[in-house]
């Protein structure tokens, strides 16, 4: 449901789960794209020291008072 709601505007989950698993794709050239678009953010792009992405959508958050 989170993935959902980032992108799109429905009340039904199932429209989502049709489009993943309905659509034809092609892997390989799906993560060449994702690493392509990746590269060109100075935040995001490879370095000596690495990129490490979390999808928070599935961790607990915890609020600390500093």
């Amino acid at each position: 449901m989170g993935i959902n709601r980032e992108f799109a505007e429905t009340t039904d989950q199932s429209c989502l789960n049709r489009f993943l698993t309905e659509t034809p794709w092609d892997e390989a050239a799906l993560n060449e794209a994702r690493i392509d678009w990746r590269q060109e953010d100075a935040s995001t792009k490879l370095s000596e020291q690495g990129v490490i992405a979390i999808d928070h959508v599935l961790i607990d958050h915890v609020l600390i008072d500093h």
